[in-house]
Formats: C-alpha cells, structure tokens, sequence
C-alpha cells in the first residue's frame, strides 16, 4: 500500500488492472476469462463456462466443448513433457471405463514436447491417445501459454464449469468428485436445492 500511496491515483489504478490482469491470465486458458465462478448456477452461458474454442482432435477434425451439450464433460489439461499429467491420464482412464458413457471426457493438450511456445499439434494428441490408449477423437490439440497442469475441469450438461482444480487427482478421488457433482447438480435442476459449493 505504501508503494500506491507513492503514485497519482490515475498510476495507482494503473498498477491495480496490471497486478489483475497478470493474475488472472496467469495458469488460465483464454477462452475461460470472464466467466462466472464455479458454482454460479445462474449462469449457463457458453462464454466463459463451456468453450466455442474449436480445437483439432487427433484426427485433424474440429471440436469445441459446446458440442457436447446435454452431457456432463471432465476436461483434462496435459503436455508431453508434464511428469504427472501420465499418472493423471491412466487414472481417467481407469474412470472414463467404469463409467460406461455417463460422462464426455476430453483431453486437452496444451504444447509439444519442447514445452510453452511450441503448440500441440494433431500429431502431438495423436501421440498422446496411442501411448495411453484413449479414443483419438477426445484428444484434442491446443496453443496454451503458461497453464499449470494437469488441470481438471468438470461441465455440467447445461455448460455451468462445476469443478476446477489443478494438479494430478487419483482415480477415487475423481470418482468421489463426479459423483459428489454430479449427484448435486443433478438435485439442483429437479428441485432447486443447492449444496454448499453453489452458494
């Protein structure tokens, strides 16, 4: 406070809206700025929840998360050179399997081997779904500036971001999340009933 104190206000604004920006684009994917916090259940609007961003699969066709409206979608953020985006991705799987299609789940990579600055291409996703085995369409390929991985998003079937968290999850823990989600979203549209995380 002492170094604002030292500025015109108009430099102290200044040096508020930088110190913000930086911070909200910090570990983040564009296509998410501006939206509402987890939670919000007023908001189900694509903008900022569920992203329009069409992105290549390991097949070289065009998806963006909207296309799965009606369905709860788990979207993963990974990279080649990430160490525990290789655990995190064998326990989705591990998930993805027993839930037998009640859940869309998406994987996102966000850069080539070289690390940030050289973008995942279909090739790269190509390559991640061979190596652990996942359906090469739910793979997708993404140019994504210092995002801190692996990053967990989960989407209710109406586009609200229910769920946001970064770092390796185990395979309990994201079944006792979707469930927990899932189960309260679920509540919430039939009667109205929020749980505490929606407040």
């Amino acid at each position: 406070m002492k170094l604002l104190s030292m500025q015109t206000p108009l430099q102290a604004i200044s040096v508020i809206v930088v110190l913000l920006l930086a911070g909200t684009l910090q570990g983040c994917d564009v296509s998410f700025l501006g939206g509402s916090p987890v939670g919000d259940m007023t908001d189900v609007s694509y903008d900022g929840q569920r992203s329009r961003v069409r992105r290549p699969n390991a097949q070289g066709d065009l998806v963006a998360l909207e296309q799965f409206a009606g369905r709860f979608v788990w979207t993963d953020y990974a990279a080649p050179w990430c160490g525990p985006c290789q655990p995190q991705t064998r326990n989705l799987l591990a998930v993805e399997q027993s839930l037998a299609g009640e859940v869309v789940f998406l994987t996102i990579m966000t850069s080539e081997m070289r690390g940030y600055g050289h973008p995942a291409t279909p090739e790269t996703a190509a390559r991640w779904a061979s190596r652990f085995g996942l359906d090469p369409q739910r793979v997708l390929a993404a140019d994504l500036a210092t995002m801190s991985i692996p990053r967990n998003l989960l989407f209710s079937p109406d586009g609200q971001l229910l769920f946001d968290k970064t770092g390796l999850m185990s395979a309990d823990g994201i079944r006792s999340t979707l469930g927990r989600y899932m189960n309260d979203w679920q509540e919430w549209k039939a009667s109205g009933k929020k749980a505490d995380w929606m407040r």
